[in-house]
């Protein structure tokens, strides 16, 4: 398979209208080539998401999911100006890759499948069963991930109370750190 090249920021630009935009005098967002990149890949995964729950028998079709899935790639290719870095397009990929990362079935097995065959930059991971492993929460994503699915049935009653415990932990730190800084 032929290699990709390596987008511009122009053909970002112009792929999400910015040109029209300021022609308009609207603020434009002009995200790093790593952001161009990254972004992309995530809209041809979310692409790719819908094209085989479309083609799998007994997929989830929940409307609520598919326009979730629509919006996170329309903030990706169009953010706005203060969200136009690496760090909110970490949050939209935790939002998207929840359910696929973490769920089983023949849909998300060949969605892996083929995420690899095309080369995209990403990897599947459980991340509440990461956190749940290390034993603590590491970021504001995590603790998100964590909080949707403590209540998993794939996890014992046990590792829901250490989640709980750990939840609690994070808050904690959050809340002292936000503390700390209005002083």
């Amino acid at each position: 398979m032929p290699s990709r090249p390596e987008p511009t920021i122009a053909d970002l630009l112009e792929l999400v209208g910015h040109e029209e935009k300021e022609r308009r005098g609207d603020v434009v967002a002009k995200p790093s080539a790593k952001y161009v990149a990254r972004a992309r890949a995530l809209a041809e995964a979310i692409d790719l998401a819908q094209e085989i729950r479309a083609a799998t028998p007994h997929a989830r079709d929940d409307e609520g999911l598919v326009l979730m899935e629509l919006e996170t790639k329309r903030m990706a290719l169009d953010p706005e100006p203060p969200f136009a870095n690496l760090k909110s397009l970490k949050h939209a990929e935790a939002m998207f890759f929840t359910y696929w990362g973490e769920g089983g079935g023949p849909e998300i097995e060949a969605f892996w499948r083929e995420l690899e065959r095309r080369k995209l930059p990403f990897q599947r991971v459980d991340t509440a069963r990461a956190a749940l492993d290390r034993g603590r929460i590491v970021d504001q994503v995590e603790y998100e991930t964590v909080a949707d699915a403590v209540s998993d049935e794939r996890f014992s009653d046990a590792e829901k109370k250490k989640l709980g415990a750990m939840l609690d932990a994070y808050g904690t730190r959050a809340a002292k750190k936000h503390t700390a800084r209005k002083r």
